[in-house]
């Protein structure tokens, strides 16, 4: 018999109050009822924390025990500007350990969980061999050898988000070059560099998704290497990549016919290259160019009337898109612009 008050105790008692509750309760203390069955899909980040540390902070009951967790397979604990998210926090809630509670975890999402360090992907990687997506974006304490022992235990690990992971090298893009990669998420990362980018060349053919924003040091010569070894890629952000230009961009497009999403804000593009863009990748649906002054609206009204119902973000605040209409005389009219009133800029969208 499963008790569902669980979910809402965790919500109006403090941690030190549920601690005291279950600690002098000799029912709770000794049932051997489970008292909750988490989803298979536990993505409440705020929810997931409040309960790991009920249950990691009651020592000495068996309340952990009692709440069953075999069902989830993907988890998200991240949380952009929370810190409570610790190493020990995840040893103490079973994840380090070959009798992990959590047997069947696929998905682990640690984004902006700030404190944790190798050691925490060490627990992670003991507990969850199975695990094939983690996002450890903006932990910014993992280092290359973190990487490593995840690599080599969790080896069918085939999604990785380092965005903002700011200690890693070209070392671990050498490690992960050993993993089936589908998605590889390198941003924000001040030491990669055409080194790194190469190890990967010839080693991730079923990759659909590459991001390596904000990066001064890559060039279009190993990105050309990488995208001629991976035909299936939808997914491409090269935003703010400082090599990047109106030049050296089209000589990328031949190899990614597929393309779904281009990502080039900050980039010095131009009209001609928005161009070739559009005409050598026909699937695409979304560009984002975000800060990109070179771009005149007349380019972006052209391509949003001739390629319906393609995207095309051009600053923080504004998406410009145009819907397919029956009455092909008034397609180019029926323009829709998504503004959040809470980040408006300084204007730089292009108006249609």
């Amino acid at each position: 018999m499963e008790i569902g008050w669980l979910n809402n105790l965790t919500t109006l008692l403090s941690i030190a109050k549920i601690n005291k509750l279950l600690s002098t309760c000799r029912p709770l203390h000794h049932t051997d009822t489970v008292l909750y069955t988490l989803p298979i899909n536990w993505m409440d980040a705020v929810h997931v924390r409040h309960l790991f540390r009920a249950m990691t902070t009651t020592l000495n009951s068996r309340w952990k025990v009692r709440i069953d967790t075999s069902r989830v397979r993907n988890i998200v604990l991240g949380c952009q500007h929370s810190s409570t998210v610790t190493d020990c926090y995840l040893q103490l809630f079973g994840l380090g350990s070959s009798t992990s509670k959590f047997s069947q975890l696929t998905s682990v999402d640690l984004g902006w969980c700030n404190t944790i360090t190798n050691k925490g992907l060490h627990f992670i990687a003991e507990g969850c061999p199975n695990i094939r997506t983690l996002s450890i974006a903006h932990c910014d304490k993992i280092t290359d050898s973190g990487i490593h022992d995840l690599v080599t235990k969790c080896s069918q690990l085939n999604a990785v988000n380092l965005n903002g992971c700011s200690l890693i090298t070209n070392e671990s893009l050498h490690t992960l070059s050993k993993l089936s990669l589908v998605s590889l998420d390198l941003s924000n990362i001040p030491s990669i560099t055409d080194e790194g980018i190469h190890s990967l060349v010839n080693k991730c053919p079923l990759l659909t998704s590459f991001k390596i924003a904000n990066n001064s040091h890559i060039t279009c010569d190993s990105l050309l290497s990488l995208v001629q070894g991976c035909p299936l890629l939808r997914e491409l952000e090269l935003g703010n990549v400082g090599h990047l230009n109106w030049f050296s961009i089209p000589y990328l497009l031949p190899f990614c016919p597929q393309l779904q999403y281009i990502g080039l804000s900050h980039c010095d593009i131009t009209d001609q290259c928005m161009n070739a863009i559009v005409a050598k990748c026909s699937d695409l649906s979304r560009i984002e160019i975000i800060e990109c002054h070179r771009i005149t609206p007349s380019c972006v009204a052209a391509i949003v009337h001739d390629h319906p119902p393609l995207e095309i973000i051009t600053s923080r605040s504004h998406t410009i898109i145009v819907h397919d209409s029956e009455d092909d005389d008034s397609a180019d009219e029926v323009v829709d612009f998504q503004v959040s009133e809470s980040d408006i800029d300084d204007g730089t969208a292009f108006w249609v």
